[in-house]
């Protein structure tokens, strides 16, 4: 889990989700993907919305993450997604 986390989750991934969108899919709207966030733990940096900022160490991957990934459509159309990974 931590390997896959850190090859494609964490928020420098090698192989992030907007670069598999950017690169592989060819997708030209705008994505904006939030950093990760603890739910519930004390530890780290308060973030927006009341969430832990995490750093990108896959040491904290046995926590309940959560992020927001909004994509922007040119026809103007806004889609936000909440992403919730737990090791």
């Amino acid at each position: 889990a931590t390997d896959f986390f850190d090859t494609f989750l964490c928020d420098d991934a090698p192989h992030s989700l907007k670069s598999f969108h950017e690169d592989f899919m060819k997708e030209k709207n705008e994505m904006f993907i939030d950093m990760w966030k603890e739910q519930s733990d004390d530890n780290g940096t308060e973030g927006e919305g009341g969430g832990k900022l995490l750093s990108n160490n896959a040491n904290n991957a046995n926590k309940s993450l959560c992020r927001a990934i909004r994509f922007e459509h040119k026809t103007g159309a806004k889609v936000t997604r909440q992403q919730t990974y737990r090791a």
